[in-house]
């Protein structure tokens, strides 16, 4: 069967959002598996956030080569990383849109299995997978995305910000699926939010179904300059303490999610009374959702100003802030160092 004969017509059609910065080193690779998809996309659409190197040549050679739409898009200033996957799934035409990193390699079935997917649930906004791990030559690191996340406690940061009543599971970008028609309700990302993937999944999770598929449907690459500050394997499989990354998480929302908070508050405030929602019970989760934001709001900002004053450590651990949050006595003692200094 010819490449083009692999091109299946679906009521819903499969965009790629790209972005690439000086990509030359991976690029090739990852696009190859994208044109090696057993069913293939309908377009991908690339955003060039100003590389230097080799990566347009690159592209314009693939897109001569590949039997589907391909938009390549050379931004006229940096946008950033953030801001530049913004703009990519913006300018995709098709209701599903898978989103790529610059460094990873597909697996064969990831346009189908996520198209699949898409079509047998309507109301799915957003579906992650599992990847298998793999450093910058390709070798095979013995672990997958999902064991290494949990490894660093990550949910232990994001699920203050993730409705009670899903479950959380995988964000990480390069695995993510989102169905365009839910976009204009959670763009633009706000500023002062230092990844994209974080606000879909946080969002799309109050206002859509999510789903998490186990098989890993990526190889990701840790090469030492992903853009996430995600550490070895190596260095994970020496399991560090739950509570250093816990009381790490001030310190990750003020220099890297500054808005995090009342972003999310004015979402969920927006999407309260907007016509979209759907019912007392949507308008009840959406409620019991701003509840519990601004009680974890209240928590966090008194750890902030514990510095100067202190006594509002004893308010938080008598009014049960510390007990709803990981390792409350070691947090409880972090903070308490940290006010004496």
């Amino acid at each position: 069967m010819c490449d083009s004969e692999k091109i299946v017509s679906s009521e819903l059609g499969v965009s790629v959002a790209v972005c690439t910065f000086n990509s030359a080193r991976f690029l090739p690779m990852e696009l190859e598996t994208i044109a090696g998809q057993t069913v293939l996309p309908d377009e991908v659409v690339v955003c060039d956030d100003g590389s230097t190197d080799k990566t347009l040549e690159i592209l314009e050679s693939w897109k001569r080569s590949v039997p589907f739409e391909v938009r390549i898009v050379r931004n006229t200033e940096n946008l950033g990383y953030t801001k530049n996957f913004e703009r990519a799934v913006s300018m995709c035409s098709r209701e599903v849109i898978l989103l790529a990193d610059h460094d990873d390699l597909w697996m064969p079935n990831r346009v189908e299995m996520v198209r699949n997917q898409f079509a047998m649930e309507p109301e799915l906004g957003l579906i992650s997978s599992d990847a298998e791990l793999i450093d910058a030559e390709g070798r095979v690191q013995g672990m997958r995305l999902r064991e290494f996340v949990e490894r660093m406690h990550l949910h232990d940061f994001w699920r203050f910000f993730f409705p009670d009543d899903v479950k959380m599971e995988l964000w990480t970008g390069c695995t993510m699926a989102v169905r365009r028609s839910f976009l204009p309700r959670i763009l633009p990302i706000p500023e002062g939010i230092a990844c994209h993937d974080v606000w879909f999944y946080l969002t799309l999770a109050l206002i859509s179904e999510i789903r998490f598929i186990p098989e890993p449907l990526i190889s990701y690459r840790l090469h030492g300059q992903n853009h996430s500050t995600a550490p070895t394997v190596e260095y994970l499989r020496r399991n560090p303490s739950r509570w250093r990354y816990f009381n790490a998480f001030l310190e990750t929302l003020d220099t890297q999610h500054p808005t995090l908070i009342d972003s999310l508050e004015e979402f969920a405030e927006r999407e309260l009374h907007a016509p979209a929602a759907k019912g007392a019970g949507y308008i009840g989760r959406l409620e019991r959702f701003l509840c519990s934001l601004r009680r974890h709001k209240r928590h966090f900002e008194a750890r902030r100003a514990s510095v100067s004053h202190p006594g509002l450590l004893l308010r938080e651990l008598f009014n049960g802030g510390y007990l709803r949050h990981p390792e409350p006595i070691l947090s409880l003692l972090f903070d308490l160092r940290n006010s004496l200094r």
